[in-house]
């Protein structure tokens, strides 16, 4: 399971497109990145930190399982985790002790957009990180007669594993509610895929994929620490230069089919007693300039739950709706969805207060400053902001457009909630709910396969 931390969601919600600074002085936490573009189209960005002592190598590819082929759900975790059986002289062993000989870890991190794998450790084995990495990424074994049994079958075993779990009711829960938004949409289907998808996947098909997809000019190179753009720029082009250009493949993907009204959907289930309950809508059609009041909002509207107790987690991802997730008192879902339609309407209809409105932008910021602290996490931070063609200046001006959005300029985003497109599930309890969740819309019974597993947004 991967993690998307408040960051990379909150910059997805931030400004459009800027140029990433080249030198001089950086405004705002992100230190000054120098940025190199290689002949094979291929940016490689630096941001020294003296003084850090460690440094963070990351590549981020431009890919993720949103190009999963139709009944393979899972290919891009797997093709990505098969990349760590090694090639170019690398095996897992050697792959294993060279991180433990360098004093250092490798993180791998698969999502809908993107595949990233990084490297943190010791400032004085950049050479290294670069040259194990730039192997894995650009010369991989997946081709090999012999991968099939040595390399490829253990990995899709450990998937195996995975996918075949029993998943929690909350995880049954963000399934409904994605299936049910996303339709035919690749963003419906689960990151690590089922059981019957990951069986499917065959050797030819992690190749395929990585050859599809994989090449420098629709990937980054990212170097975090206490190292100099002069330092790593020759071991940059050493590691990376080979890697062979190509035509990213289109995302030509159908949008989701747009939600009228309010549709409910519940999927009984007796075994679960605290119902699941989701509620979301599509934001992705908003101005930009609206975007940032949607967190302010959720804080306020987190705040305004918590007297009943009622747990609230916003989460939105690129192309997707705000989602509110509550698990419910047994038997109280219809009840939980009234409550929180009377909050809309209550931050509808009635002013809120300036002390309100500070103290949601003092918790936004609050969870901002608390992250990008490390090198890790400022690569972590300029991989996104990579991917989606935003600027360092869409985190060095977050700040100061949240301290600066006013009441008028939450109204319009406050006028939306409740509208048109509201999506409500709910997982688990009896078919008896059917009743009294019918107050608020008409409620269609959802029914999956037993052997469905979860998404996890």
């Amino acid at each position: 399971m991967f993690r998307t931390s408040f960051l990379s969601l909150f910059l997805l919600f931030s400004l459009s497109a800027t140029v990433l600074a080249q030198t001089g002085p950086s405004p705002g936490r992100l230190p000054s990145v120098q940025r190199d573009v290689l002949l094979t189209d291929l940016p490689v960005l630096v941001a020294s930190r003296p003084g850090s002592t460690s440094v963070t190598v990351s590549v981020v590819v431009k890919v993720g399982s949103t190009f999963d082929r139709a009944g393979k759900a899972g290919l891009a975790r797997l093709t990505a985790e098969t990349l760590l059986a090694g090639g170019g002289g690398y095996n897992t062993e050697r792959i294993k002790l060279e991180l433990e000989e360098n004093q250092a870890q490798l993180d791998l991190f698969v999502d809908w957009d993107m595949t990233r794998l990084s490297i943190t450790g010791p400032a004085r084995n950049v050479t290294v990180f670069l040259e194990l990495l730039g192997t894995l990424l650009t010369t991989p074994d997946l081709s090999k007669k012999t991968f099939l049994d040595t390399q490829f079958q253990p990995f899709k075993q450990a998937q195996l594993e995975i996918v075949s779990r029993a998943a929690s009711p909350g995880e049954k829960g963000d399934e409904l509610f994605f299936k049910t938004l996303y339709g035919a949409h690749p963003y419906h289907h689960s990151i690590d895929g089922t059981p019957e998808s990951v069986q499917a996947i065959t050797r030819f098909d992690v190749a395929e994929f990585w050859k599809r997809h994989y090449m420098p000019n629709n990937a980054a190179v990212i170097i975090v620490g206490d190292v100099t753009a002069e330092r790593v720029r020759s071991d940059a082009r050493k590691s990376f230069g080979g890697w062979v250009k190509a035509k990213p493949a289109p995302y030509s993907f159908l949008p989701p089919t747009e939600i009228s009204g309010t549709k409910i959907v519940l999927q009984p289930d007796e075994a679960v007693s605290n119902p699941q309950v989701r509620i979301g809508w599509f934001t992705t059609r908003f101005p930009e300039n609206e975007r940032l009041a949607w967190l302010v909002i959720a804080e306020i509207l987190k705040t305004r739950f918590q007297p009943e107790g009622i747990a609230v987690e916003m989460r939105h991802l690129p192309d997707s709706p705000w989602v509110i997730r509550m698990a419910s008192e047994p038997g109280r879902a219809a009840e939980v969805v009234g409550l929180f339609s009377s909050r809309l309407r209550e931050l509808r209809e009635k002013p809120l207060t300036e002390t309100e409105i500070q103290a949601a932008k003092a918790a936004v910021l609050k969870r901002y400053e608390a992250e990008g602290k490390s090198n890790y996490e400022i690569a972590m931070v300029l991989s996104v902001l990579e991917r989606y063609g935003l600027g360092q200046r869409a985190d060095s001006e977050l700040p100061q457009r949240i301290a600066d959005l006013t009441m008028e300029q939450l109204k319009p985003v406050l006028e939306k909630l409740g509208g048109k497109g509201l999506l409500v599930t709910v997982y688990g309890g009896s078919a008896t709910q059917k009743d009294a969740l019918s107050q608020f819309g008409t409620v269609s019974l959802f029914e999956t396969p037993a052997t469905s597993s979860p998404v996890k947004p």
